[in-house]
This record gives structure tokens, sequence and C-alpha cells, in this order.
């Protein structure tokens, strides 16, 4: 069985303008990357938004 994810194109854009304005520290900035890759290999999804996803998912954390 396929599955197939669509995303809100508007809230890509939305989420990856936030990511920008985020000033990281060396430290998280690599973990960021680093999770965003394992997962937008899996996935079809911008880089920057899933950068800003895993963001958002750490800082909760």
């Amino acid at each position: 069985m396929t599955y197939a994810l669509n995303f809100n194109r508007e809230e890509l854009l939305s989420i990856q303008i936030d990511y920008a304005k985020i000033n990281f520290k060396p430290e998280q900035l690599s973990l960021i990357k680093t999770i965003s890759k394992l997962i937008c290999e899996q996935i079809s999804i911008p880089h920057l938004a899933m950068r800003s996803t895993a963001w958002f998912a750490l800082i909760e954390w």
C-alpha cells in the first residue's frame, strides 16, 4: 500500500518564513539540519519547512 502526503502550500511558505527569522546556536542548527535531512529523505517536503517544524517540535520538548 502506498500513501501520498500533500501539504498546504501556504502553510509551508509561512513556516519557512518563520524559520528564516530564528537565530540558532551552532549546536541547535546542527541538530535541526540532521533531523530534517532524515525526514526529507522519507517524505517530499521542502527542507526549510521541515527544519522549522523540527525546531518548533524541539522547543516544546
